[in-house]
């Protein structure tokens, strides 16, 4: 059996860049939810009073949901963890249900050229995404491509023979 996770590096460089995409996100909830309040408020449409009110609802629900999902993102990687064993693997995540596949029920198995496990079965909902930063990525694909041979990604040229 190996389990593999975001080493802390990787979630330390993927927090940074979610910072960096949330300051860019608040900036602009900001700048429309004033431009709409302006341009309401040039058009006489409501009294200042409404505007205001509804932009400061805008913005603060906006923001809400941004925090939200910057906690969820980092619940994900915190918690992401991929189980492999000889007769299965398993993909768990905090609040989510695990899924497990057995070699005989993969009915598609890509690898991505950027690096990373695509496995398959006939439900869609039952697919498991190994990413190639994953601790001991090269383990975890070893054991997973001794169960078949990856099938070409859709629209890829065929792969050399090694």
């Amino acid at each position: 059996m190996s389990e593999h996770r975001f080493p802390q590096d990787v979630i330390d460089r993927n927090q940074a860049a979610l910072n960096r995409q949330m300051r860019w996100l608040a900036a602009l909830v900001v700048l429309v939810g004033g431009g709409a309040g302006i341009g309401f408020g040039a058009a006489g449409l409501f009294s200042p009073a409404i505007i205001a009110v509804t932009v400061v609802l805008y913005i603060l629900v906006m923001m809400a949901a941004l925090f939200l999902f910057r906690r969820a993102q980092l619940d994900h990687w915190m918690t992401f963890r991929i189980v492999v064993e000889p007769e299965r693997i398993s993909r768990f995540e905090g609040g989510r249900k695990a899924i497990i596949i057995e070699p005989k029920e993969i009915t598609k198995l890509y690898e991505l050229d950027e690096g990373g496990l695509v496995i398959q079965t006939e439900r869609t909902q039952k697919t498991i995404v190994a990413h190639a930063e994953l601790g001991d990525y090269e383990r975890l694909r070893q054991q997973v491509l001794a169960w078949r041979e990856p099938d070409s990604l859709p629209g890829a040229a065929p792969r050399a023979e090694a």
